[in-house]
């Protein structure tokens, strides 16, 4: 398959892509000196509207590519001609189509059937063979060109390596440093960050290297500060947590991010330097000014400031991250603290809108515009002038990955656009029905490219002769235009527009209208050895596909979504056993997770499988690389069906595939959830128990299996071989216990309940707790359907539809509880009780419900989906 590297090696390929470059280099150029001469005018506003304007152009620099590809383009003619080979590409010689492959077989002269003679067809060229090399344009005229265009990679890829260092840095520092819990940090973040409205997570970590305050991540933020930040007054605390969260508050971590990607994709440009180096001035100028309008007083905010600098030095931080000060920027960060006279006021959300309509429609005439050739009458060739139109990217990508002559790559190409039909789709067609031979003919008569019947090409082009029919692109046209008027018909079934042109519209007809599958063979595929009817006279029922059609039909298309797509297409219907068989072994051709876990999704909510195909669906199960993706179908297939004896061992053969903890326990979780564990089930569910390589997960199935009360003396055995192989005495005293007390009611704790709520159980985590302290017991539940936790444990990133999260705790004289649930528009919706009475979740309580989010998250193992 060609790539973009492929094309760098064609010297005329990697003129193309230096020419893009400079050209996207001068439009970028042209946006970021526009800002800058703006921040000219706006020296009066406030910080965070420079800081926004300056983004905002850097934003739309980096979206310029993309700009490009989908307005129409604006075509302006400032190139020269004599840079034609530049952004042009002359076809090869005709001679490598090869004269003698156009030329029509004798066979054609046999097929009586429908002309009583065919005359033969005179060797000639289909294609027109362009001229001479153009004069002196030797290969040598683009080495500077290519020269330039791996200089400008080699400066990116440098840039790009830079960043990715500064982001393993940070994780390595993320994974020293060690969540604040303390509730005095807890409740002032809480408190800050209602004053900012900010509902996002964003975890506090503390690190024992002494750096600057930080704070980094463009879509999960974290803040980050020093050991000595527990020496700090509480002023201070407050000071330096308002401008971090003031930074998340701004999405300042992302515009930093697009600053970056823009410093890679124009490095060579001064004018992105200069406006990244201001960006980083406006925006902690901005955040000094939400601090101050905040109520902090300007010279006491400024001493907090200077000791930060002095006690933590000018220790660079890595690239992605914000560092709350710099030496570099600290004298007119000071300056503007201590002027009265400065604009504080930050930027509205319908101005904000406003201006980035404004610049995005002024950009659009910028990214439209495209260099075109300079035509000179007297030197630009009429071959020249139509290949700067032409598309050349996928011509060569067609004729490298079929290995066949540009010429009739081009022609394919060409002839889809005019006719609007799918270049895959045509390149599909022409290697189904010719596999790119221009002589074939079938024994029903069909001819050339496409294999269009002689009376078929006649309703599209009437008078047409078998002559003019051979000639590749006239084939092609009315090849294409066959299967638009089919595709048309049959309203965008791709499957039965191409069964329709193999086999005849009236096969496709009659059998996509039968619905007993014993008495009507399948849809044949294409591609098959099943003679075609066409429309010409009566055919005997088409028979039936071989086994391998639909995993020979798959091999035929190359994405992986596109696979998937056909596959669950082919579900529709009433389906044969064996055919079902067919497309469940097919999944095995799909190399990504999602799509497998999409198709065998759609396999399961069509029902009506048999232990056979059951068991052959746990089987591929089984090979999916992802462990979510592959519990997602463990635990859709469980809400689906009763898992049998038959089934036992394909099942447990898949769950023990998984490597992730987590996942593994969600799929035995919810096994106990629909099954009361016999003595039958309990063998192998605790050996795979047993599996499970984390030991607060393996802790909780177990405990959960005791909790039904069904481990018998027999199963004694089992479950301790379980426990032994928890590394933890705690977890193994836990595990203990749920043993010995199991028969105890009033230590026990229920067992999860069977309630359905749209094909779900009631809860898919249950966990229960008890503490003492100071002599005092409290007890603690928590109850999750369908949470998802932050990766970091700093909150809950989202709860799915019909999904609920109770967190609860008693004592002898009270009991409090935190319920969330999903609003009708995604947001979350809490309730917080005391004694069983409302009461609003203030900061106290929102740092107690966050303790309580970072305890189940340590619990869990890092788990996310609870």
């Amino acid at each position: 398959m060609i790539t973009p590297l492929d094309l760098l090696a064609v010297p005329e390929g990697s003129a193309r892509w230096t020419l893009a470059l400079l050209t996207l280099a001068l439009k970028s150029g042209v946006l970021l000196l526009a800002a800058l001469l703006l921040m000219q005018a706006l020296r009066g506003a406030s910080a965070a509207l420079r800081h926004f304007v300056l983004s905002l152009a850097l934003a739309v620099a980096l979206m310029l590519p993309v700009l490009a590809a989908v307005v129409p383009l604006w075509r302006v003619p400032l190139v020269p001609a004599a840079l034609a080979p530049y952004v042009s590409q002359p076809a090869p010689p005709a001679a490598e189509v090869g004269a003698a492959a156009l030329e029509p077989r004798a066979a054609l002269a046999e097929q009586t059937r429908v002309h009583a003679e065919l005359p033969r067809v005179e060797q000639r060229e289909v294609f027109p063979a362009p001229a001479a090399e153009i004069a002196g344009a030797p290969a040598a005229r683009t080495s500077w060109l290519g020269l330039m265009l791996y200089l400008w990679l080699a400066g990116a890829g440098l840039l790009l390596l830079r960043l990715a260092v500064g982001m393993l840095r940070l994780r390595a520092l993320a994974r020293r440093a060690e969540p604040i819990t303390d509730e005095r940090w807890m409740e002032l973040a809480w408190r800050l960050k209602e004053r900012l409205e900010l509902t996002r997570p964003v975890p506090l970590l503390r690190c024992d290297v002494e750096v600057v305050p930080l704070v980094w991540g463009a879509f999960r933020p974290v803040i980050l500060l020093p050991a000595a930040a527990e020496e700090w007054t509480e002023e201070r605390r407050e000071v330096v947590l308002l401008h971090e969260l003031s930074h998340v508050k701004r999405r300042d971590p992302l515009a930093h991010l697009i600053a970056q990607l823009c410093h890679a994709a124009y490095w060579f440009n001064p004018l992105v330097w200069i406006t990244a180096r201001r960006l980083r001035e406006e925006r902690e100028r901005a955040c000094d000014d939400h601090v101050i309008a905040a109520g902090t007083d300007p010279a006491e905010y400024a001493n907090h400031l200077l000791q930060i600098v002095r006690s933590f030095g000018t220790g660079k931080a890595a690239s992605p991250a914000l560092a709350m000060a710099r030496r570099s920027q600290f004298e007119g960060r000071m300056l503007a603290i201590l002027e009265p006279r400065t604009r504080r006021r930050g930027i509205s959300r319908p101005t904000a809108w406003l201006a980035a309509g404004v610049a995005l429609g002024a950009a659009l005439p910028l990214a439209a515009l495209s260099p075109a050739l300079r035509a000179e009458a007297s030197t630009l060739r009429p071959e020249l002038a139509m290949a700067a139109d032409s598309l050349p990217l996928q011509v060569r990508a067609i004729t490298g990955q079929y290995r066949i002559s540009e010429e009739l790559a081009r022609a394919i190409v060409e002839t889809a656009h005019a006719e609007e039909l799918d270049v895959g789709l045509a390149v599909l067609l022409v290697r189904i029905e010719s596999n790119f031979q221009q002589d074939r003919v079938s024994p029903r008569g069909a001819v050339g490219l496409t294999r269009i019947l002689p009376a078929t090409a006649a309703t599209l082009q009437p008078g047409i002769t078998l002559e003019a029919l051979a000639e590749p692109r006239t084939n092609l046209r009315l090849g294409f235009r066959y299967l638009r008027q089919l595709l048309d018909r049959y309203e965008g079934d791709v499957t039965t527009a191409l069964a329709a042109y193999h086999t005849g519209p009236r096969s496709a007809d009659r059998l996509r209208e039968v619905t007993t599958a014993s008495t009507t063979a399948p849809l044949p595929l294409v591609g098959t050895s099943i003679p075609p009817t066409r429309t010409t006279g009566s055919a005997a029922p088409p028979q039936r596909a071989p086994a391998s059609d639909i995993e020979r039909m798959v091999r035929m298309i190359g994405s992986d979504g596109n696979r998937g797509s056909f596959l669950i297409q082919t579900l529709s219907g009433d389906l044969p056993h064996s055919r079902l068989l067919e497309v469940i072994r097919a999944t095995e051709l799909i190399g990504s997770s999602g799509e497998r876990q999409r198709v065998l999704t759609a396999v399961l909510e069509r029902g009506g499988l048999g232990q056979a195909a059951l068991a052959e669906l746990l089987s591929v199960t089984a090979t999916i690389p992802s462990d979510g993706d592959k519990a997602a179908v463990l635990i859709g297939f469980l809400d689906r069906n009763p898992l049998s004896l038959s089934l036992m061992e394909p099942f447990f053969a898949a769950t023990n595939s998984l490597t992730s903890p987590g996942d593994h326990a969600s799929v035995l979780h919810k096994l106990l959830a629909h099954n009361t564990p016999g003595q039958t089930l309990l063998a192998p569910l605790l050996d795979s128990a047993a599996r499970i390589g984390s030991d607060g997960d393996k802790v909780a199935v177990l405990v959960a299996i005791a909790g039904r009360g069904s481990i018998g003396t027999a199963m004694e055995a089992r479950y301790l071989a379980a426990v032994e192989t928890i590394r933890s005495d705690g977890d193994r005293q836990r595990a203990l216990s749920a043993l010995t007390t199991r028969s105890t009611s009033t230590r026990q704790p229920p067992a999860p309940t069977t309630r359905r709520d749209h094909d779900a159980t009631a809860w898919t985590t249950e966990l229960y707790s008890t503490h003492q302290d100071q002599g005092e017991t409290t007890h603690g539940i928590i109850r999750a359907r369908n949470v998802f936790l932050a990766r970091d444990g700093s909150g809950i990133d989202s709860i799915q539809a019909g999904g609920r999260l109770i967190i609860e705790e008693r004592d002898a004289t009270s009991s409090r509880s935190v319920q969330v649930s999903p609003g009708a528009r995604g947001q979350l919706g809490y309730r917080y009780l005391v004694d069983g009475q409302p009461q609003p979740l203030d900061a106290a309580a929102g740092a107690w419900f966050a303790q309580r989010i970072a305890r189940l998250h340590k619990t869990m193992k890092g788990q996310s989906r609870i």
